[in-house]
Formats: structure tokens, C-alpha cells, sequence
């Protein structure tokens, strides 16, 4: 956290220069923006490392201990690999093609289109075997009306427009990637406001961004709430983007206390501007039971655990509730084996104000349990159908409830816990799923169901949801038909590097066991365990080269990458 704040001159005088280069950046071409995405590979690759150095300072730990590794994924490989997916999808506007391959579109059940985005590249299918990602569009669009529902900005010359984005303080790509969208997919100039949290990164995207900024179509500015809210309510700023909590949506455009009530009762919201946002959630992982081994206990339990602590738990996609078959014998195993994974792991900073005082207070609840050198407590027996405020309130600290529904077999389960998540758990960012692939084939109808029936816009299949995240083509927001008067886990979508007008939703879909498992049980791909993992010991080594991999992707620079990985 720093002390950099903007003067209101500073920031009238960046409005008016934003204002009057928008419609010219409306109106600008193609090969301009691929140049300026170009750059921002480039300046993103040249800056990593600098970053990386940052975030260790500011978050303390080693730029080169396994904690390194998540800050290289979610840091400058994910602007790294925004960037190029929006130039590789300008090109092809440019040529005149789609976005997408029209191989990769299928119909689901019910008609919609649903579009194969990983693999897309070359390389994916050998850096990322055994992993996909479709997305799923809105029921009324079909194959035969995609291309119709695709690529708005650029088929439809939109007005123009200057969007005030309100920067995330916990991953520190989240501000470039959101101010990308909105330039690039939206054709909005845009003014970013870092928050203090991380607002230390602020030079090095300012450098990442320059491009941007020297053409006038993006400036940055810090400071503390103040200087927000009077920046959204600006009247030079047509439309908002934020990240962040639903908390702070809520008094952003119904004010707080008796203004918000009377606001909302009157139906008189105190920013009437569009707003779209990203708010997190409470999310699960429903764990189906299956023909589970020892080894599998241990593998599953590694990936949840690298799911809520990743980052010190503070992700707006951390799961939070644990959803387990009441009755099977597996149950009770891996919560034991969560709290033995947790208890190997190093202690981590809690850098985000007020992150271990929430910690505390879950810590305080009765049968609450702390585990591990990163202190992480879990509620092991919450307790469906009832008014649990675990199912209410968003925890974004590392704790982790666990919630055990009645089993008859795990088509009865699957339906039981898609209604506890549709229905009681706050939100729909983001929903996980675990299941042995001998149980998803027995339970085929009954698996690909719930998929379909889970209302998030993320869903993940032995992976985690932050796949979907890092992969841009992947569409990010929540499940649409919330509204800024009942916001849910927001209004929008981000990423979506193919421009899709319509998303529903993202769904990830990766290997149930490791690749030196998988051959002997049937299931093929060649990936090892992934370098994101919070137990993974060569991590950091493997995300950088990862990184700088997708920043030049050359057939000479595999071998390497991959020998680092297999050292898992």
C-alpha cells in the first residue's frame, strides 16, 4: 500500500483529454489497436520480473519460494495472454473471418451454441493436455445466429463513451485486463483508478500501458475511496466498471444506511449511470463420490487446498463451502486430508486489511476448527436448509465450510447440491466440481445435467474455476439477470477474448488424476500435476518460463518449459 493520490485538477484534466479523444478511438482501426496489444506483450514480458519483485515486497515472500508461482500466472501471463488473444481476434477481424473457428462450435441440448475455446492455439493442446474450455451462450443463440451475436463493437459502431474503472486490490492484473476489455471489446476510452491495496504496481502497468496512454485514450489514477466517488459521479464519465465487493457496489449506487433504503424503496438509485461488475460470491465445491484411492484423496485434497489459499485465500472465486455426500465413507477422509495438506504448507502474510480479523471471527463460530501453518480454519458440519450466514456472506479470508447432503447415489447427490448452490449459496461467479471419471461416465445424463443446471458463470470439472479466469477466451462474470437493484455477483462480463455478445457461461473440464495415474486408469493426457498448485515445489520456475513461453511461443522454447514442469 502506498500514498500516491491524484489532485481533482490532475483528475478534470484526464477526463477532459479522455473525453475528447473517445470518439476517435470509437472510431479507430484495427491495425492500430493490434499495434498497441503488440506492445503491451512486449513491455509485459520485459517488465515480469520487476513485477514479480514488487508483489513479493509488498505480499512477503520469495520471488523464487512456490508463492512466486501464482503471482506469475495471475500477473503478467494473464495480461500477456489477454493481450495476444484480443490481437489474434483482431486480426482475424481484420481478414474477415470470426472470431472463433467454426469447427469449434457445436449445439447443446437445448439448441445454443456452445463454442470450443481451449485448446485454440497450437500449443495448448501440449502445454494444457487434457483440459478444455467452452463457452456456453444464452439459450436464444444458436450456431446458425452466432456470428450475429458476436463482435458488437465492431459490427455496430457504438457511442462513444468513457468508462471510470475501479481497479481490484487483491490480483494485481485485474485492473489492466478490466481497462483492456473495456478499450478493445467495448471501444470505451477509459480512466483506471488502482486501488491502494496494490496500487505499487501502478509504474509498471503505467509502463505495460503506455501505448494506451500516449494516445490518449487511457489515463491512471490513485487514491484512496475519495477520490472514487468522485470520480464515478464525474460528469464527464459515462459508464463504470467495478471489481470488488457487492458491499461497496450497493453504497456506489444506493448510497448507505436509511439513503440506501429509501433509495431502493423509491426505486431512485444515487448513480444512475450503466454500471458493470464483478462481486464475487460464495462458492462451492461439490465433491461426487466415487471409486476413490488413497492416492486420489491426496491429489483432490491438494487441488481444493491450492483453491481456497492460493493468493492467502483472498480470491473472489476462493471456494468457500465444501459440499460432501452425507454417508460416504470418503467424506470424512478428505476433510482429514485437506487439514493434513494444509498443515505441510509454509505460513503466508495476510496482506489484505482486515483478512485475518474475518479469519478470526469464522475461528470464533462454535466447532470451528484452525489448521496449519497458514492458519486456516474450517467449519466442518454446517447444516443445509437452514439460514447459515456461511451461505450468505462472503468470507474472502481463508476459512472453508463444510456442508454434507444426503446420499443415495450420486445422481440423487448431483441434484441436491446444484440446488443448495442455485438456491442458498449468495452469488454465481464461480462453481466447482470434482468427480472420478468412472462415476462421470456411470452418471453421464446425470453429470452433464448439473453442468448445464448450475447457475455461475463459471463452472469447473476437476479444476478449479480460476482456469476460466486465466484463459482469456474464456468468458468472466457472473450468471446473467442480475441487475444493478439485485446485483448477485454482478452485472457483465470481462475477458471474453472472442467477443461473444451473449455468454452464459464459461465451463473448464480438467484431469482427474495426474499424468502418471491417468495412463493406468484410462485416462489420457500429459499433464503433470499443475505448476499452480500451492504444494508444487518447482512452481515458480515453471510459471516463468510458462510466462515468457506465451510471451514468444516457439516450438524450440517446449522442451524446456515441459522438462520443468515434470519436475513437479
Amino acid at each position: 500500500m502506498t500514498a500516491l493520490a491524484t489532485s481533482p485538477t490532475d483528475v478534470d484534466r484526464a477526463l477532459s483529454e479522455l473525453t475528447a479523444r473517445k470518439q476517435l478511438w470509437a472510431a479507430g482501426s484495427l491495425a492500430e489497436r493490434i499495434r498497441l496489444l503488440e506492445s503491451v506483450v512486449r513491455r509485459t514480458d520485459f517488465a515480469a520480473e520487476r513485477w514479480i519483485d514488487a508483489a513479493a515486497l509488498a505480499k512477503q515472500f520469495e520471488p523464487d519460494s512456490p508463492a512466486a508461482a501464482e503471482e506469475w500466472f495471475s500477473g503478467p501471463f494473464s495480461i500477456i495472454a489477454g493481450a495476444q488473444a484480443y490481437a489474434e481476434s483482431l486480426r482475424r477481424l481484420a481478414g474477415g473471418r470470426a472470431t472463433y473457428s467454426r469447427r469449434s462450435v457445436r449445439s447443446g441440448r437445448d439448441g445454443r451454441a456452445i463454442v470450443r475455446v481451449l485448446p485454440f492455439d497450437w500449443y495448448d493442446a501440449i502445454l494444457l493436455s487434457g483440459y478444455s474450455i467452452d463457452v456456453w451462450m444464452q439459450p436464444q443463440v444458436t450456431p446458425a445466429t452466432l456470428a450475429q451475436n458476436t463482435a458488437a463493437a465492431y459490427r455496430i459502431r457504438p457511442n462513444p463513451r468513457v468508462c471510470a474503472v475501479m481497479g481490484a486490490g487483491n490480483v494485481g492484473s485485474i485492473p489492466a485486463l478490466d481497462a483492456l476489455y473495456k478499450l478493445i471489446a467495448e471501444s470505451q476510452v477509459v480512466i483506471l483508478k488502482l486501488s491502494p491495496i496494490n496500487d505499487y504496481l501502478g509504474p509498471l502497468i503505467e509502463e505495460i500501458l503506455v501505448e494506451f496512454v500516449d494516445l490518449g485514450c487511457l489515463r491512471i489514477v490513485y487514491g484512496t475511496s475519495d477520490i472514487g466517488a468522485s470520480l464515478i459521479e464525474h460528469e464527464l464519465v459515462d459508464t463504470v466498471h467495478l471489481t470488488g465487493s457487492r458491499a461497496t457496489h450497493d453504497a456506489i449506487v444506493w448510497g448507505t444506511g436509511d439513503e440506501s433504503e429509501r433509495r431502493r424503496a423509491n426505486g431512485e438509485p444515487r448513480l444512475e449511470k450503466p454500471v458493470t461488475s464483478e462481486l464475487g460470491g460464495v462458492s462451492p465445491i461439490i465433491v461426487v463420490p466415487g471409486p476413490w484411492t488413497a492416492a486420489d484423496f491426496k491429489y483432490q485434497a491438494e487441488q481444493i487446498v491450492t483453491a481456497k489459499l492460493i493468493n492467502v485465500g483472498y480470491n473472489c472465486i476462493a471456494p468457500q463451502i465444501l459440499v460432501l455426500p452425507e454417508g460416504w465413507d470418503g467424506s470424512g477422509k478428505l476433510v482429514e486430508t485437506i487439514g493434513e495438506v494444509i498443515d505441510e504448507l509454509e505460513p503466508r502474510f495476510p496482506y489484505y486489511p482486515g483478512g485475518e480479523e474475518r479469519r478470526r471471527k469464522v475461528a470464533d463460530r462454535p466447532g470451528a476448527v484452525t489448521v496449519g501453518g497458514m492458519p486456516t480454519t474450517i467449519l466442518p458440519n454446517l447444516t443445509s436448509g437452514t439460514d447459515e450466514s456461511a451461505f450468505k456472506t462472503e468470507w474472502f479470508t481463508p476459512a472453508l465450510g463444510v456442508v454434507r447432503l444426503p446420499f443415495n447415489d450420486p445422481a440423487y447427490f448431483l441434484q441436491s447440491a446444484v440446488q443448495l448452490a442455485n438456491h442458498q449459496l449468495e452469488g454465481s461467479l464461480g462453481a466447482n466440481l470434482i468427480i472420478h471419471p468412472q462415476t462421470a461416465d456411470d452418471y453421464g445424463p446425470h453429470f452433464e445435467g448439473a453442468i448445464a443446471n448450475l447457475r455461475y458463470g463459471a463452472v469447473a470439472v476437476n479444476t478449479w474455476t480460476a482456469l476460466n479466469f486465466l484463459l482469456p477466451r474464456a468468458s468472466w462474470g457472473a450468471f446473467p439477470g442480475h441487475s444493478v437493484g439485485a446485483v448477485g455477483s454482478g452485472v457483465g462480463v470481462v475477458h471474453n477474448a472472442l467477443f461473444f455478445d451473449r455468454p452464459e457461461k464459461s465451463v473448464a473440464r480438467g484431469p482427474f488424476f495426474p499424468m502418471l495415474r491417468a495412463w493406468r486408469q484410462g485416462e489420457v493426457h500429459l499433464s503433470p500435476p499443475p505448476p499452480w498448485g500451492i504444494t508444487a515445489k518447482n512452481g515458480a520456475a515453471v510459471a516463468r518460463r510458462f510466462t515468457r513461453f506465451i510471451a514468444k511461443p516457439r516450438w524450440q522454447s517446449l522442451p524446456g518449459l515441459v522438462s520443468e514442469a515434470l519436475k513437479g
